[in-house]
């Protein structure tokens, strides 16, 4: 008495049929296990039996005879079936090619499987001919165990080197060009300056310098591009954020020449990505183009962003100095004008443009509570208000303007002075906030370092692209979080 079974080769993809015919009357008793799991268990007596197995498991079969009340095990069996093809990941689905070139066949594949541990890769690259330009469909295939099979196609593009090398020719040679051309303008402004002590100017000066007609012609197209902006009612209320750093431009921009320069500073971006990678011999791909836009969009606001934060530190830290030069004004009997004309002429920097903006609109008649508000617009900032409060107050009721001007400056000297001790209690905090911003970076690095292909499936797959954007968006939340809870507002 034994089994008959379809088939011996395990793991299987096939259905596996097994059969059992007693030889006797005797009652046995089969029992089926998948998974481990008992699926079926049934006694039967002279019939035959007849399983079909058609999922995917693995099996086990237990036969056993009962004669005269004792149990006696008369066939046992271990089947796995696998009908689930294997994973196979290939990379890129896309590869660009010269003539001539050699592709790593196996260098991005990855394999596995539910069972099998071995895992056959064949391709068809043999059979290409990629000595001829154009499209070529390079298919892999994954064979498992059991022989199922599962394939994914990597399209091919051979592209002529020759087209590229004049390219890449024609780009190096401008640069030489260009580089040569500032070499002799800089050679140049050299013998300017040794000669310019012993010439006389001219007293009609009408030639312009190179970089003035550069700036004017970008000014040009920089107007031109502004004013089809100006069309977009979404674009005008963008650039409304940007109104606050005006004061820190020397051409006078207007709101909407900031999306103007983000955008031309972007393309300027990409251009510079094209070109390094044409002179390796290499093209762009979509996320190629997609960063170096988007850190070229937003340099600006970086930019803007940190020289905003150094003026408004200056103008804060410059105020106390111009309410302290304009107390001791007042105590030696000067006027409000006086005193705004007297901060204008001791003090440099943003405040001292400020206070000169002051006396002029003072010196053709606006009042003083217009003057000082309209300063305060401009600056933003507290300290601001509690001067423009001050005399908004005096100059509509009158008032000791000495004793006032005493107050706000001792309440000016006493937040400065919390402000230092707030600052020396937070330090160690900042600290730890700038390591754990920089731990990752350092982290990635050394990685990087030990093992160069570590982070490449981040790289090579849409969905590592995707966990690396997560990862990346969850860091900044966590940052601005962290940045949040440690901002303190006095």
């Amino acid at each position: 008495m034994q089994l008959n079974v379809s088939t011996t080769k395990y793991p299987t993809n096939q259905d596996v049929k097994i059969n059992y015919v007693p030889k006797n009357s005797d009652t046995y008793v089969y029992k089926l296990y998948k998974d481990g799991e008992v699926i079926e268990e049934k006694e039967l007596k002279i019939e035959p039996l007849n399983i079909t197995l058609v999922e995917t498991g693995t099996y086990h079969l237990e036969l056993r005879r009962i004669t005269n009340g004792k149990i006696e095990k008369i066939a046992t069996d271990d089947i796995v079936i696998d009908k689930e093809a294997p994973i196979l990941e290939v990379g890129k689905s896309k590869l660009n090619l010269y003539k001539g070139d050699k592709i790593k066949l196996m260098g991005d594949v990855t394999t596995s499987d539910n069972y099998s541990k071995e895992i056959k890769v064949t391709t068809n690259y043999s059979k290409l001919d990629l000595s001829k330009e154009g499209k070529h469909n390079l298919v892999y295939k994954a064979i498992d165990e059991a022989g199922n099979i599962s394939s994914k196609e990597v399209t091919l593009n051979v592209i002529s080197r020759n087209e590229i090398v004049y390219f890449q020719t024609g780009i190096i040679l401008v640069c030489i060009l260009c580089i040569a051309f500032l070499l002799k303008y800089i050679r140049s402004l050299k013998l300017e300056k040794r000669i310019i002590p012993y010439t006389l100017d001219s007293l009609k000066k009408d030639d312009i310098s190179l970089f003035d007609n550069i700036v004017n012609s970008y000014q040009k197209i920089q107007f031109k591009i502004s004013e089809s902006f100006e069309n977009s009612s979404l674009l005008v209320k963008l650039s409304k954020r940007y109104s606050k750093y005006i004061p820190l431009t020397d051409n006078h921009l207007k709101e909407i020449d900031f999306i103007t320069n983000k955008l031309v500073c972007a393309l300027v971006i990409v251009g510079i990505s094209f070109i390094s990678q044409i002179i390796r011999f290499n093209l762009l791909t979509p996320y190629e183009l997609i960063i170096p836009f988007i850190i070229g969009f937003f340099m600006i606001d970086i930019y803007y962003g940190v020289k905003y934060k150094i003026y408004y530190k200056k103008l804060e830290n410059d105020l106390l100095q111009a309410v302290m030069i304009m107390n001791n004004a007042f105590k030696a009997g000067k006027s409000i004008t006086q005193a705004v004309e007297l901060v204008s002429i001791e003090l440099d920097g943003p405040i001292g443009n400020e206070f000169n903006k002051m006396l002029v609109e003072l010196n053709f008649g606006l009042d003083i509570n217009v003057v000082f508000s309209r300063f305060e617009e401009r600056v933003q900032i507290k300290e601001a208000e509690y001067l423009t409060a001050s005399l908004s107050i005096l100059n509509s009721t009158g008032g000791d303007i000495i004793k006032i001007f005493n107050t706000i400056e001792k309440t000016l000297i006493d937040k400065k002075k919390l402000q230092f001790e707030l600052e020396a209690l937070t330090a160690s905090s900042k600290i730890i906030l700038y390591v754990l911003f920089i731990v990752p970076f350092l982290f990635i690095l050394f990685i990087t370092m030990l093992e160069p292909t570590y982070f490449n499936p981040f790289f090579t797959s849409s969905f590592g692209f995707a966990i690396f954007v997560i990862i990346v968006i969850l860091y900044l939340i966590y940052i601005y979080i962290i940045s949040k809870l440690m901002k303190v507002r006095m």
